[in-house]
């Protein structure tokens, strides 16, 4: 758990707290500590880490839209150049914060650098702040083909959240829309306001479980679109009258038919399919026919993949 004193202009680590004996410490509210949502933007702009280590303040208050007069509380960049939209509150249930975040990273989704910049350098104008901050770094990132722009990241500070917003946000992240949820917990100690964020969505051990989790449903879709599109000869660039070879026994061979097909020719009859007769060559079934017939060495479904990334690689180029 790491604390912050709220005391001074900018929240300041606390490394410990001194006591003469063991005694509880009471958490307080930010009503109980007459702190209202300007104060605490002001100290998260200022030490960013609270909530997230290499978090960038890109702007506080962005509202460099038209025909809305919206702002967001805290506009940043995280540590791989993707843009954050973070929402403060300080009431107990988070209000209807996750609305308002969806909405706000909706509004800046595909920002251009140039806006960027210049939403940056109005932030440091207007807070009169003469430091040399530069973005640079972060906009390389952003350079980068594996940083999607078009999907701001989403991060909701609050005191505490209701059960209907936490709902809502782990409904929303099972569609892959990053959000992130802080508790802001404040404790009376003397004369000193300290302040502890603690990420309770999605838990911190749980992340990387989460990337995981996702990348291997993307590809259990992926293969269901292929299995969902049904082959045919013109896919793997087969023409009609070409011999294939079955894989498990290359004594077994068949004719392919037409291009716009996946019928094949075997002892005489025209209309067979491919995973028909891989099926009665091996006695199972639900096999998927071009994985057990070959034209020129590979099985026809490596060469449909070949043919796929050969379309998209011209379409990038």
């Amino acid at each position: 758990m790491a604390l912050y004193n709220l005391g001074g202009d900018e929240a300041d680590p606390v490394e410990s707290v001194t006591c003469k004996e063991a005694e509880k410490v009471e958490s307080i509210t930010f009503k109980d500590a007459s702190l209202k949502e300007k104060f605490l933007q002001n100290h998260i702009s200022k030490k960013p880490e609270i909530l997230e280590d290499d978090l960038f303040i890109i702007a506080t208050e962005f509202s460099d839209w038209e025909d809305s007069k919206r702002r967001i509380d805290l506009l940043g960049l995280d540590g791989e150049g993707k843009l954050v939209v973070v929402e403060l509150k300080k009431t107990e249930d988070g209000g209807h914060a996750e609305l308002q975040a969806i909405r706000y990273a909706a509004m800046v989704a595909n920002m251009t650098q140039d806006r960027i910049v210049k939403a940056h350098s109005s932030f440091l104008k207007k807070n009169e702040d003469e430091a040399k901050v530069s973005v640079d770094g972060h906009l390389e990132r952003i350079k980068k083909d594996d940083v999607d722009t078009a999907r701001p990241r989403i991060i909701i500070a609050s005191s505490g959240f209701s059960k209907e917003l936490t709902t809502s946000v782990l409904w929303l992240s099972s569609f892959e829309l990053e959000i992130k949820c802080v508790r802001l917990n404040l404790y009376k100690i003397g004369e000193e306001t300290l302040l502890d964020a603690t990420q309770i969505i999605p838990l911190p051990e749980a992340a990387a479980y989460l990337v995981q989790q996702r990348k291997r449903e993307e590809e259990e879709r992926k293969e269901k679109r292929e299995r969902a599109e049904n082959f045919k000869f013109s896919m793997a660039g087969v023409l009609q009258g070409a011999t294939l070879v079955f894989t498990e026994d290359e004594s077994k061979t068949c004719i392919a038919g037409p291009p716009h097909t996946a019928k094949v020719e075997y002892e005489g009859d025209p209309n067979r399919s491919l995973s028909g007769l891989a099926q009665q060559f091996t006695g199972k079934s639900s096999l998927q026919g071009p994985k057990y017939w070959m034209y020129k060495d590979k099985t026809l479904d490596e060469l449909r993949k070949e043919r796929e990334r050969e379309r998209e690689e011209s379409h990038e180029a």
